[in-house]
């Protein structure tokens, strides 16, 4: 019930309760929880209506989000600051899960492109994906302004419930230009993951593993000497200490990066912001050419995360079609950098200690702002606030 847009079979699919069958009420929840993860839908709540003949009728109940994103406005990137974006963006297109994009923004980030995706194209989640766009913006601590245009095609499929493969091939373009230098590539790029995901609700999980593997391999094709391979990895449990709709969720994380072949300084990484290691702020080129955190960039990083999640009040939908909610979280992150593999763990840990609330927005998921305090060879180095969209982790 409730459905005006999504097409009836972009439901069923993902319910696994079949007719004529014993109703198992956790298999109903699980099948809820699917639904959820779809990111279509504002709320989905479930009932058993009695029939005469003495059998029931599973039925859905279905309040559908905004599924579309049309004209200018404001967007934030810890990264990059505030920009005006534009396009339109449809999330359910045809009714059908696909979501097809195109647009561009003006500011701090100067983008433009397009895209489509269809988690079921060629048949049981079999997914595709294809993008192409072009950036120029400044590159975050270094003196350059980074340019890349790419195009991209992607392909995933599940195994059985929980594990997801991927491939993509990816031609890029990119160039590092200043006053005194200009550094281009063109990359022919491979990118594979492999990943389990156990998860209950994607968005604000409270019980479930997820674990990812992901080799981006990009081959110089003009001469083969900048070829450059970075193998990431990320480990994450959740478990339910307080169940219910006002659940208290712990969450775990365990993350690295490993980068080999060409070690330039326009490869570096960086440790801080809302995605890594939060309470540090965002480098700036300032603090980068002072070398007064030289900690902070490497290539090769290790990073771990504990929240706590308590749901305040639990998602629901509003009268205009979008949810509402409120989770407040404690966090504790620690993260090491390093120039050389070897040198990895010998590193003292940056630390990151703070508070946040997660609230759900049609589209985006989850908006999140967390506070934190920066602390590195037992001092305190300074705080900061993060504005991000998702969860850490």
């Amino acid at each position: 019930m409730g459905l005006k847009k999504t097409k009836p079979y972009i439901v069923m699919r993902e319910v696994e309760q079949t007719k004529n069958t014993q109703l198992d009420s956790a298999l109903v929840v699980a099948d809820r929880d699917r639904l959820d993860n779809l990111g279509l839908f504002s709320e989905i709540k479930w009932q058993i209506v009695p029939l005469e003949d003495g059998s029931v009728r599973l039925q859905f109940m279905i309040i559908e989000s905004w599924n579309n994103m049309k004209g200018a406005m404001p967007m934030y990137s810890e990264e990059y600051g505030w920009s005006v974006s534009g396009g339109y963006i449809i999330k359910n297109f045809r009714g059908r899960n696909q979501t097809l994009s195109l647009g561009g923004s003006l500011g701090g980030q100067n983008t433009y492109g397009i895209s489509f995706s269809d988690p079921w194209i060629f048949g049981n989640h079999v997914s595709t994906e294809i993008e192409i766009g072009k950036s120029m913006n400044n590159h975050l601590f270094l003196d350059y302004k980074k340019k890349i245009a790419s195009l991209g095609i992607s392909v995933g499929r599940y195994y059985g419930k929980y594990i997801r493969a991927s491939s993509k091939i990816e031609f890029e373009k990119k160039s590092f230009e200043n006053n005194a230098s200009l550094i281009s590539y063109k990359y022919l790029s491979l990118i594979a993951s492999l990943g389990y995901d156990s998860r209950d609700i994607y968005s604000n999980p409270s019980k479930g593993i997820k674990a990812i593997n992901t080799i981006y391999y990009q081959i110089d094709h003009r001469n083969g000497q900048e070829n450059r391979l970075v193998w990431n990895q990320s480990f994450s449990v959740f478990h339910s200490l307080i169940p219910g709709e006002k659940k208290l969720a712990l969450g775990l994380n365990l993350a690295n990066q490993i980068s080999f072949g060409d070690d330039e300084e326009i490869w570096l990484d960086y440790l801080g912001g809302s995605y890594s290691v939060r309470g540090w702020k965002m480098p700036s080129r300032e603090l980068y050419q002072s070398g007064n955190q030289n900690y902070r960039f490497g290539h090769h990083w290790l990073q771990s995360s504990i929240e706590l999640r308590q749901t305040i009040i639990p998602k629901y939908a509003t009268k205009f079609k979008s949810e509402f909610g409120l989770d407040l979280g404690l966090f504790f992150d620690a993260g090491m950098n390093a120039m050389e593999l070897n040198h990895l763990l010998e590193k003292d840990p940056l630390l990151g200690i703070g508070f946040g609330i997660r609230i759900p927005a049609p589209m985006m998921g989850i908006l999140r702002l967390d506070y934190g305090w920066a602390f590195y060879e037992g001092e305190f180095i300074e705080s900061s606030f993060h504005l991000a969209m998702g969860q850490r982790f």
